[in-house]
């Protein structure tokens, strides 16, 4: 939010009297104190603020950096010079120019004629450009420790800041320390969340791939025993488990890539009965031993159409594992249905399946990253993702549930419908082709 047009310049023409214009500056910094959110939008509006209100011609606002111990220039407002370079270049040590003194008595300081006080910093006059008559200098000192310091500088009428200018800018500096300390305790909040997220995914999906790695690991212990004793039954069981949790990695890590990538869809042509095909080819070996149906219903004369194969392909791959995750075993059905509305150029598809149903109290809930109900079993990354795909072609994804009685996602996307001879051109319709390897990641 951008806080009004201040009219202290107005006010300094009319000649309202100097404590009356710090009154009214005061209460326009409260006024929009509350009402930007915005650290650095609120910094610039408080400096801007300062140099009118006391009619200076530049003003500075320099934080002080703990780590370093040194001050360096947050803001630069200035009517002429290259205040930016003094952003890149200059820093402070405290007790160093008029700036650093301040900070280390946590006093204001007045200077008249800054060129011949001997604190005075005159490298940051040659690199900006800018030539320093007079500066009013104030601390920002918050609950524990420096916070920096703000400057004006030069009146423009050429006299010396007064006593009254020194009392209004130590109350703006109180207001500004206040905004930066709270925003910098919103900051070490945030980041404290987001290190607290990014733990319980990892240990989420750690858990996840030990469980995958457990079954890999034993699988090809009895790989081994089955060579050793050339015994093809044993092989003839082990080797679905070994692919099956194969592909279980790999599936994650492309869920992994696609949700961390920025990079935008490539559409070329795709024939949705070879995609459908694949999806459920890629399911078959988990359906087959679990005894649960898989059907699809895709129109014959389904046209190719442009999408990005490999990220539709995802998407699918991720609702239907999930609808095998809530049915049943002998009595578990999912049907992918595919329907293409030409007038209106678009693709919907729906995921439907015959299981638990999806509780209320989480609906709200399962577009989240790394969220699950299925403990060490899953990741939260699976829907997340495929709502993450469908929207960056401009589509959308949404499900209805009923305890007990199943989901149905429906995946709807504007599409362009192409001629069979763009898909050959283009080597599109075998599994495998070149496509396949397209998009983002």
């Amino acid at each position: 939010m951008t806080a009004p047009k201040s009219n202290h310049a107005s006010d300094r023409e009319t000649g309202k009297p100097e404590p009356i214009r710090a009154v009214d500056a005061l209460h326009y910094v409260n006024t929009f104190m509350g009402s930007i959110t915005n650290l650095d939008e609120l910094l610039n509006e408080i400096m801007a603020v300062s140099k009118e209100v006391v009619g200076a011609e530049a003003s500075s606002l320099m934080l002080y950096d703990d780590d370093n111990d040194e001050l360096y220039f947050e803001v630069a407002l200035g009517a002429s010079g290259n205040q930016a370079v003094l952003k890149q270049e200059v820093r402070l040590k405290p007790g160093e120019g008029i700036a650093g003194s301040t900070l280390l008595t946590r006093k204001s300081v007045n200077v008249s004629d800054a060129q011949n006080d001997p604190r005075f910093y005159k490298t940051a006059d040659q690199k900006s450009g800018f030539v320093t008559r007079s500066i009013l200098a104030v601390p920002l000192i918050g609950r524990d420790k420096p916070v920096g310091v703000i400057e004006v500088l030069n009146k423009q009428d050429e006299t010396a800041f007064t006593e009254t200018d020194e009392k209004v800018l130590e109350i703006i500096a109180r207001q500004a320390t206040t905004a930066i300390e709270n925003a910098w305790l919103i900051e070490q909040n945030i980041r404290a969340e987001r290190l607290a997220a990014i733990g319980e995914a990892i240990t989420g999906i750690s858990h996840y791939v030990k469980n995958i790695l457990a079954s890999i690991i034993g699988s090809i212990d009895l790989i081994d025993t089955g060579i050793e004793t050339a015994d093809i039954e044993i092989l003839r069981r082990s080797w679905p488990i070994f692919r099956r949790n194969s592909a279980r990695i790999a599936n994650l890590v492309e869920d992994m890539l696609t949700f961390s990538g920025s990079g935008k869809p490539v559409r070329r042509p795709c024939s949705l009965q070879t995609l459908i095909q694949e999806v459920v080819r890629a399911q078959e070996s988990i359906a087959t031993p679990r005894n649960v149906r898989l059907e699809t219903s895709v129109p014959e004369d389904a046209p190719s159409v442009l999408v990005d194969e490999r990220l539709l392909h995802r998407c699918l791959l991720n609702l239907v594992s999930n609808a095998f995750d809530a049915v049943s075993d002998g009595t578990g059905l999912i049907q992918v249905d595919v329907e293409l509305d030409r007038e209106r150029s678009e693709l919907k598809i729906c995921v439907r399946d015959n299981g638990v149903g999806i509780a209320k109290e989480i609906r709200t809930r399962v577009y989240e990253p790394f969220f699950t109900t299925k403990g060490s079993r899953g990741t939260g990354l699976g829907l997340s993702v495929s709502k993450r795909i469908v929207e960056a072609q401009d589509g959308k994804l949404t499900f209805e549930s009923e305890i007990e009685k199943g989901s149905v996602f429906v995946l709807v996307l504007p599409v362009e419908v192409v001629s069979e001879e763009s898909i050959t051109s283009a080597g599109q319709g075998a599994p495998g082709g070149q496509q396949r390897e397209t998009g983002v990641a």
